[in-house]
């Protein structure tokens, strides 16, 4: 990415040779004018151009000077402020390509069926049950009919001295949050039951608990990771969160950090496990 300082020089560049070109064809029109073709009664007075060479020079001279001058007026008004405008562009276009950032919208303009469908392994950390993991439970059970998917999903622990607090940042009281979350294994366990004929044999499903207190949601879905914000502020029930899409193949910051949280589910308290034979 260039610097500021190349961008300095080559503007200084730029304006010498605008400089030189306006200097020259300037300079250039004198001397074609002074050559120009005589008149009828001075034919004879020295040389002079023909008219054919005199149009193309004159032509010639004045397209490059028209240039020059155009060059001039661009390096004084508008090169630099344009130069600091593609500077940023430059830099936020690489921020983005390491973040990995491949979306930022609403909850609602997240198509999650498409990713969950083909997914094999689904790692989430939700606040309330109700909203993303039932949403996209059918996406879920599809995967876990397609091909072996291994499905991990934690939700606040209902006698954690924190599941108040949970419950009011996504707008609910902890007896409506409880009550979610006793839906959520309830419909999960049906379904599951429902639909085992289908599954694939590898397939595996895990509800846990967790105690903290998250600032967002993460949800893991193979390489892509989703982080979801809720207001921080006056929250309000059904009210839909920012999403945050990172895809990143390798290790990499932020996808790798938020994914830290997700490793912590694994040794949690389990609520529900669910697999073909169960």
């Amino acid at each position: 990415m260039p610097e500021r300082h190349d961008w300095i020089s080559y503007r200084r560049r730029a304006f010498v040779t605008s400089g030189v070109l306006v200097a020259a064809s300037s300079f250039g029109l004198v001397l074609v004018y002074h050559w120009a073709p005589a008149a009828a009664t001075a034919k004879n007075e020295g040389w002079h151009l023909s008219p054919h060479q005199f149009g193309l020079l004159q032509t010639f001279l004045t397209t490059v000077l028209s240039i020059g001058a155009i060059s001039l007026l661009f390096e004084f008004l508008l090169r630099r402020s344009w130069a600091t405008d593609l500077l940023h562009f430059l830099r936020l276009n690489v921020v983005v390509a390491r973040s990995g950032v491949q979306h930022v919208g609403s909850e609602t303009t997240v198509e999650w069926d498409a990713p969950l469908a083909r997914a094999v392994e689904i790692r989430a950390l939700v606040r309330d049950p109700s909203k993303w993991f039932l949403m996209n439970l059918p996406h879920v059970l599809r995967a876990c009919q397609q091909h072996s998917a291994s499905v991990l999903v934690g939700v606040p622990d209902p006698d954690g001295p924190n599941f108040p607090a949970i419950a009011e940042c996504v707008g609910l009281t902890a007896p409506q949050l409880k009550q979610n979350i006793e839906v959520a294994i309830g419909t999960v366990e049906n379904q599951w039951g429902a639909q085992k004929p289908h599954l694939n044999d590898g397939s595996v499903i895990r509800v846990v608990t967790y105690p903290q207190i998250p600032l967002y949601d993460v949800i893991s879905i193979d390489n892509a990771t989703f982080c979801v914000l809720s207001r921080p502020i006056r929250h309000a029930l059904g009210d839909y969160g920012l999403v945050f899409e990172f895809m990143q193949d390798s290790p990499q910051y932020p996808a790798d950090w938020l994914r830290e949280s997700l490793a912590s589910l694994e040794n949690e308290n389990e609520l529900l496990l669910r697999d073909k034979n169960t």
